[in-house]
């Protein structure tokens, strides 16, 4: 090994020993305060560190935000376009203004609104889609952002304690920034914060897709530095990333804090494998959508069973059964006792507007079994069906 490659290994090694490492937010707040006297600014990756995707791979928001899209396509023009035609337009579209900026010099990042402006030109393309889109080139930009905002808004959420532990560094007069290396721009990331309530505690976000720098090239700390005037030594970083978040502050001469909570890295994984799976094997779509789900903060078995196992399962079952009742303009519906009563609470449970869902016919509870209907409902007979 040639020296000047052992020396820049062992530089790197001693920049590692020196970086704390956090595996949980409670050893976090042990190691953040009471902060050093040198540190005017904390920063925070945004992703995984200040806040925990529901929905893994991050590529699977993506998909979200495509559906979303091509229902919103649907009701504001009748016109469909599929998923993964969304999704090819959108990865050809983001790769052609990486490669622009990479080419004047900067780092390969761009904006979403970019891109969104650059797909909406071409879905107005007639010759390229067959579409005849009545809205015009910014109404449908704004439709595809919305569709995003909506799709990250589902899949996010603040890491458990996050909030609290943000209001202790502010209650210090403590400066806090949030940088990331993402294609949302900064005032969409900062909608984003604001919906899971971290939004009040960040003074200024610093995103690469603003500057077209990134934190793993280490100029996104650079440009931190100087919009913030400050030296170096004066931002303390956390992260989850051993590279972007803490080799390339320290680099750059700041401190860094490695947050490294096992237990979401290990349900990433377990979610990202099953994902792998379940492109290839129907079978573990449903261990796919369990991986995703939050677990139960409880020793006592039969709690944790209905919150892990039956509650999402039942949910989904009436879930799927307003879906059908809607498409089938069914005007009333009557769930049976006594097993419905519980799909019947769920029923009224989903019609909460925050929710989203689309509204769902009347329904009633019925004070009479199946056992009860069901010799007169086959008086007839029964078909095979």
């Amino acid at each position: 090994m040639p020296a000047i490659q052992r020396c820049m290994n062992n530089i790197t090694r001693r920049r590692q020993r020196q970086a704390g490492t956090a595996g949980s937010v409670e050893q976090l707040w042990g190691m953040l305060l009471p902060l050093p006297d040198k540190v005017r600014i904390v920063s925070f990756d945004i992703f995984d560190t200040l806040t925990e995707r529901l929905i893994e791979p991050p590529d699977q928001v993506k998909r979200l935000a495509a559906r979303l899209l091509t229902e919103a396509l649907i009701r504001n023009d009748g016109r469909a376009l599929a998923v993964d035609a969304i999704l090819a337009l959108r990865a050809d579209t983001e790769g052609k203004l990486r490669r622009q900026s990479a080419e004047a010099g900067l780092d390969p990042e761009c904006r979403f609104t970019a891109i969104a402006e650059a797909m909406a030109e071409r879905l107005v393309d007639q010759q390229q889609f067959d579409l005849s889109l009545s809205a015009d080139v910014p109404a449908i930009r704004d439709t595809i952002v919305a569709s995003e905002i909506a799709a990250e808004t589902r899949a996010l959420r603040a890491k458990q304690g996050m909030a609290e532990l943000l209001a202790e560094i502010k209650a210090t007069g403590t400066r806090i920034v949030a940088i990331s290396d993402m294609y949302l721009d900064g005032p969409l990331i900062r909608q984003l914060l604001d919906q899971i309530g971290l939004g009040n505690y960040i003074d200024a976000i610093y995103v690469s897709a603003d500057h077209a720098l990134g934190k793993y090239s280490g100029r996104l700390f650079q440009t931190v530095f100087e919009q913030e005037s400050i030296t170096a030594a004066e931002l303390l970083h956390v992260g989850d990333n051993a590279v972007s978040d803490v080799h390339m502050p320290m680099a750059e001469g700041a401190s860094a804090i490695h947050f490294h909570h096992s237990e979401w890295a290990r349900r990433q994984q377990i979610s990202q494998a099953c994902k792998w799976l379940s492109d290839r094997n129907p079978y573990w779509r449903g261990r796919h959508f369990f991986a995703g789900l939050p677990a139960a903060r409880t020793s006592e078995f039969f709690f944790a069973y209905g919150f892990e196992t039956l509650g999402p399962i039942y949910t989904a079952f009436v879930a799927h059964v307003r879906e059908t009742l809607t498409t089938e303009a069914v005007e009333h519906t009557y769930f049976l006792a006594r097993d419905s009563e519980l799909f019947q609470r769920l029923h009224t449970l989903l019609n909460d507007p925050a929710l989203g869902l689309p509204p769902a016919p009347p329904a009633t509870y019925l004070h009479i079994s199946r056992k009860a209907v069901a010799l007169p409902a086959a008086h007839a007979g029964l078909s095979v069906r």
